[in-house]
């Protein structure tokens, strides 16, 4: 399980269920734990997690799906530059605006 638990404050992400985690949840690594530390030792070694709830999350409830459904779709492609992979998506102007409110001019 400790490379499950890695991928949840991994800089890169490449899972939608990870980045909706992380609108809502300040998640970082804290340590190992060894699977010599469980009886029966599982086949894996494990990790702890210190998860935060977030005071405001970027991402309120009732948006939740449809930004699920956009993310799943983004990361199919991680190679790709958000622009790219959304283009089929939204039009010209709206990448525009997009790139504006996310900082990415």
């Amino acid at each position: 399980m400790k490379g499950a638990a890695k991928r949840f404050p991994s800089k890169f992400i490449k899972d939608a269920y990870v980045l909706i985690w992380r609108m809502w949840f300040t998640i970082s690594y804290y340590k190992d734990i060894s699977r010599y530390h469980f009886s029966p030792p599982p086949s894996v070694d494990s990790a702890m997690l210190v998860i935060i709830r977030k005071k405001e999350s970027f991402l309120s409830t009732n948006n939740y799906l449809a930004f699920y459904g956009l993310a799943e779709y983004a990361l199919r492609r991680p190679e790709l530059e958000f622009q790219m992979v959304l283009r089929p998506i939204f039009t010209p102007p709206q990448i525009k605006h997009l790139k504006k409110k996310l900082g990415n001019s």
